[in-house]
């Protein structure tokens, strides 16, 4: 702004206002994507933290290119009704809302519930797998649980939740208890939404007026056949944190029968290419501060 106020006295050429400003922009990456190569470097860099940034819970950004200051872990007692699976992911924290809303849906659900990744100590991008979970609203619980009520480390460890769905089609592994999953988690106020296998959809909404009250909640997504990915709304107050579009439809009907179209499936293959990539995405300035 101080280059345009002297070349608007005169005293300073347009172009040379026009490079500086480009510069700029280009060095704090405001215009230009990370290369592979920085990329990479940036991924490990946040994986390295180990541990909350001191400060207020707040959730900064959106839940694709965001962090967290403040995140709690969740802590597994004797008590607890949930077990966390594949602790040595260090994906266990959240904003306090996230487990809170772990404590509610276990104490409502019949145990043990199988907590899947949440978020990184300090949110941000995963060297691996989710390009969401950034916020500490978000959390992947299992569809499948076990007949004990307690698992061995090993086997948190190495087990992985089976698929519900066999080629489009829902597995003999599901029943009422999946999907007193799925209701007990929509219902609860804090949550935004809920994203499930398209085949998973398609079966609830052939009951769609017995569950209205909470299916618009449950969003089709590829993938999530064998556990469903809860994400909070955004904390009340919470200023820095972008909020999602509300939903405007129940994504029944022909919304629905897109999911299982060619067009669908290149699209996949689209999406899994970018994936694949690993580009750091664009954080917000106030995330910088999750590094020191």
């Amino acid at each position: 702004w101080l280059l345009l106020y002297i070349h608007g006295m005169k005293k300073l050429p347009l172009f040379i206002v026009t490079i500086f400003s480009l510069c700029t922009n280009f060095s704090h990456g405001a215009e230009m994507p990370n290369s592979p190569e920085k990329s990479s470097e940036l991924f490990q860099l946040w994986g390295k933290l180990e541990t909350p940034k001191v400060g207020a819970p707040d959730s900064i950004g959106n839940y694709s290119a965001g962090c967290i200051r403040g995140a709690k872990e969740l802590l597994m007692e004797k008590k607890s009704n949930f077990i966390i699976m594949h602790p040595e992911r260090n994906r266990y924290y959240g904003h306090p809302n996230l487990l809170q809303f772990i404590q509610e849906f276990s104490s409502h659900a019949m145990p043990p519930i199988l907590i899947g990744d949440m978020g990184r100590p300090r949110g941000g991008p995963m060297v691996s797998g989710h390009a969401s979970h950034q916020l500490g609203l978000d959390v992947d619980i299992w569809f499948w649980q076990p007949s004990k009520k307690q698992l061995s480390l090993k086997e948190r460890k190495t087990m992985n939740a089976p698929s519900m769905v066999i080629k489009e089609r829902l597995s003999k592994q599901w029943s009422k208890k999946q999907l007193k999953l799925l209701e007990i988690a929509a219902k609860n106020p804090l949550v935004d939404r809920i994203f499930v296998n398209p085949a998973i959809k398609q079966r609830l909404c052939k009951k769609q007026e017995q569950y209205k009250e909470w299916l618009v909640k449950v969003r089709p997504w590829w993938g999530h056949d064998a556990h469903f990915h809860v994400r909070l709304k955004c904390p009340a107050g919470a200023k820095n944190c972008a909020a999602q579009e509300p939903i405007a439809n129940l994504d029944c009907g022909k919304a629905l029968d897109w999911w299982f179209t060619q067009e669908a499936k290149e699209e996949l293959s689209k999406k899994e290419a970018i994936k694949a990539a690993r580009i750091f995405p664009k954080l917000p300035q106030a995330c910088d501060e999750m590094l020191n």
